[in-house]
């Protein structure tokens, strides 16, 4: 025994075993130590007085066993006479105590527990709840009392929570509680025959990834990574819609800038070959005319859509320079059923190659006893509206496509144009040409889309 704690030598192995704060002491000083008649070792430690049992191989508290809170009176000096008396000394006084006074407040038929371990873990400071680490739900608490003599003749009785009571073998003092559920328990323990028992709360600690704080954490990341992921692909998805039809825009007005100079170009060769015939009032004619559309067409120049009212005055103006430029051989018609709104939207020029390709191609054996007729119908059918473009020119002569003969670079540039116009302003277009042997070309534009053709 010295100042770093209690010493157990070993008479095999010749070597001395440290009890320092081990074996159920709580300080490193211990003080004295003193055998009784019956073999049990007391021992004076900085914190109080201990006896050490044999079977456990292990000190129990004096104080705890007893209740005992005030621990002054055994705290300087201990001696057992051989009248069992014991001999305490403090500071300023000395006594002789009859060890049974000692003992007398002492509950000796309820036991305590005076130490319990687990695979992976052990518990000498042991009190009224204990927490058993979230990697083990095995425990073994150990019982002791103050019968010494007859500590072998015992019978212990536990229970845990709402279950039967279960007794142990004579003399065997430790509770094994195997696989016990995550939470609180509640255990019960006492000395067989009498009625009162002690008690300890048992805490299973709930592994970190069981605990609700950890399902609320993954939660919130799981919330939160899946907002962040529908954010990222809906922006990503929403970027490339923005690319793509700004995409689509550039190459519609590419489009249509290719459109208008050839439609121009075509009006003033129109009118060059007047002035070279010297047919100059006629040319005086279409050239007023021609102003006035282009006046039409400057307005309109930098718009996406106009009115099917607007379309149709251009269409007007286009068609009656064509019908001067070519001595009136052609006439036209334009029938507008009465359920459709000329307030509609419609692309600029959506017309005007198609009529051009009437009047260039279809209308090149027309006279003015067999004059040629374009005939622009607008209707609704359902939900779908359409512009029908019909003229009573060639069509299909011995075999020949007009367009195939003679390309026209207005129709395929208004093609490719107005399949555009799905990516940029969701209006979808569906055109079909039916050449007719000797009968005539039919242009057919129809529009899903509400208020748009």
């Amino acid at each position: 025994m010295r100042l770093g704690g209690v010493y157990k030598y070993d008479s095999k192995t010749k070597k001395g075993l440290i009890y320092a704060s081990k074996k159920g002491l709580s300080s490193n000083t211990a003080q004295m130590l003193k055998e009784v008649k019956n073999g049990t070792l007391f021992l004076i430690g900085r914190n109080g007085l201990y006896f050490y049992n044999q079977n456990q191989d292990r000190f129990i508290d004096f104080g705890k066993l007893s209740s005992n809170t005030n621990q002054d009176w055994y705290r300087e000096c201990l001696f057992f006479t051989e009248k069992d008396e014991m001999l305490l000394c403090k500071t300023n006084e000395f006594s002789i105590i009859d060890k049974n006074i000692i003992l007398k407040n002492v509950n000796k038929t309820n036991p305590i527990i005076t130490y319990a371990y687990g695979n992976n873990f052990d518990l000498s400071n042991i009190s009224n709840q204990i927490n058993i680490p979230n990697y083990e739900n095995d425990i073994t608490l150990v019982l002791s009392n103050f019968d010494f003599d007859y500590s072998s003749e015992l019978v212990y009785s536990y229970k845990i929570d709402n279950q039967n009571w279960i007794d142990l073998d004579k003399g065997l003092n430790k509770i094994s509680l195997n696989n016990l559920s995550e939470g609180t328990h509640f255990v019960n323990f006492k000395i067989l025959g009498n009625s009162t028992f002690e008690s300890c709360t048992i805490i299973v600690n709930l592994i970190w990834y069981k605990s609700k704080y950890f399902y609320w954490v993954v939660g919130f990341l799981i919330l939160a990574l899946s907002i962040y992921f529908i954010w990222f692909f809906v922006n990503k998805k929403t970027k490339e819609r923005e690319l793509q039809k700004r995409i689509s825009e550039l190459k519609l007005c590419l489009l249509q800038s290719q459109l208008n100079p050839h439609f121009l170009f075509n009006c003033l060769t129109s009118i060059s070959g007047l002035i070279k015939t010297k047919l100059y009032d006629t040319a005086e004619i279409i050239l007023n005319d021609f102003a006035k559309l282009m006046r039409s067409i400057l307005l309109n120049s930098n718009k996406d859509l106009i009115s099917l009212e607007e379309e149709l005055k251009i269409s007007k103006q286009y068609l009656d320079i064509e019908k001067v430029r070519k001595n009136n051989t052609f006439d036209y018609e334009i029938t507008i059923a009465k359920n459709i709104d000329t307030s509609m939207l419609v692309p600029p020029l959506v017309l005007q190659p198609f009529l051009e390709n009437s009047i260039k191609h279809g209308f090149v054996y027309k006279t003015m006893e067999d004059k040629g007729l374009i005939e622009i119908k607008i209707s609704k059918e359902n939900h779908s509206q359409i512009i029908e473009i019909k003229d009573n020119g060639v069509g299909l002569f011995e075999n020949i496509n007009p367009l195939n003969s003679h390309q026209s670079m207005g129709i395929e540039i208004q093609k490719e144009r107005l399949q555009q116009y799905e990516k940029t302003h969701q209006l979808k277009f569906n055109i079909s040409i039916n050449f007719r042997a000797k009968e005539g070309t039919i242009v057919k534009i129809v529009s899903e889309i509400k208020n748009s053709i």
